[in-house]
């Protein structure tokens, strides 16, 4: 028996880290971008800022309060985790999408009924049949 088509499982590892690391780019890039809207910057809280007003408001930010979190995402912190949680919605897309246009994802092991192997046992010589 010939060796199956594995340019299947190959194209949907490709999109897969090609879905990653746009995701682990992206991500935190556009969650520092909306940080930055609301007044999140790496120097701190602006003034004047929503952030700024959420920040007079609870007075003591506690260390792992939400606030302190969106202050350290936004000074740089946390960069890893973020890029990671970016790299898995990267990856969620790629499989979302593949799935709502209809195409498998495979392993690239099953045998691909349209694919350029040539199947000699069910050749009917190119003429269909009723």
């Amino acid at each position: 028996m010939p060796p199956r088509n594995n340019r299947c499982g190959e194209m949907l590892t490709n999109k897969l880290r090609s879905g990653a690391v746009v995701g682990a780019a992206v991500v935190p890039e556009a969650v520092v971008g909306v940080l930055n809207l609301v007044g999140f910057t790496s120097l701190g809280p602006a003034a004047g800022s929503m952030a700024a007003a959420i920040q007079s408001s609870i007075g003591c930010v506690a260390a792992g309060s939400p606030f302190a979190i969106a202050q350290s995402i936004a000074m740089g912190g946390l960069a890893g985790p973020l890029a990671a949680v970016g790299a898995a919605v990267g990856v969620t897309v790629v499989l979302a999408s593949a799935a709502l246009s209809g195409d498998e994802p495979t392993s690239g092991n099953e045998p691909n009924p349209n694919g350029d192997e040539h199947d000699d046992e069910h050749d009917d010589g190119g003429e269909e049949s009723n």
